[in-house]
């Protein structure tokens, strides 16, 4: 790739990321992150037109209908969410299902889930690694214990990890909830 054709430049959103959105030498921007933030590149991106792309947070549902191969399905819906310990923006949060197979499905999904493997990131067998950071561990913990306030059905509770194992690092294993049918 030539030089000059991607360029990574750190810093603060409202300083390195707002010059770069208002540039006129400038040609294009791609974000990932907030819609705030993108709401904020459009703005400053507006006076000079130039090629805007967005990937931003949000709750991605998967959507599961009756006529679905439902094994084939599942693998799918269960790492929409999990790929990434959850930490992307199209994670798919959310899992509609059609009510006819809404009981079979779900099921399905929290075995599948209840089999994943917690590790290291980098080791093949890993098919769940570390949260990114401590307030990351800390939000995915506050909304798991708000759900059991609210008494949520939990599908699969969170098993405990073997640090021995694995070793350090900020780990939890799966577990997913169900709100509503």
């Amino acid at each position: 790739m030539p030089p000059g054709v991607i360029n990574v430049v750190p810093g603060y959103g409202e300083t390195a990321g707002a010059a770069l959105a208002a540039h006129p030498d400038v040609d294009k921007v791609a974000f990932t992150g907030s819609h705030i933030t993108g709401q904020s590149i459009i703005r400053a991106s507006a006076g000079n037109l130039k090629r805007v792309s967005l990937e931003l947070g949000g709750k991605s549902p998967d959507i599961v209908f009756a006529d679905a191969d439902i094994d084939a399905a599942v693998p799918g819906a269960a790492m929409a969410v999990f790929a990434n310990s959850g930490q992307i923006c199209s994670a798919g949060t959310r899992l509609f299902v059609e009510q006819r197979i809404y009981d079979e499905f779900v099921g399905k999904v929290a075995d599948f889930g209840k089999g994943l493997r917690v590790g290291n990131g980098p080791r093949s067998e890993t098919q769940i690694g570390p949260l990114v950071s401590e307030q990351q561990l800390a939000r995915r913990d506050r909304l798991f214990s708000t759900s059991g306030a609210r008494r949520v059905p939990v599908l699969w509770p969170a098993a405990s990890v073997d640090r021995r194992r694995i070793g350090q690092g900020l780990f939890r294993s799966a577990h997913r909830v169900r709100q509503c049918q």
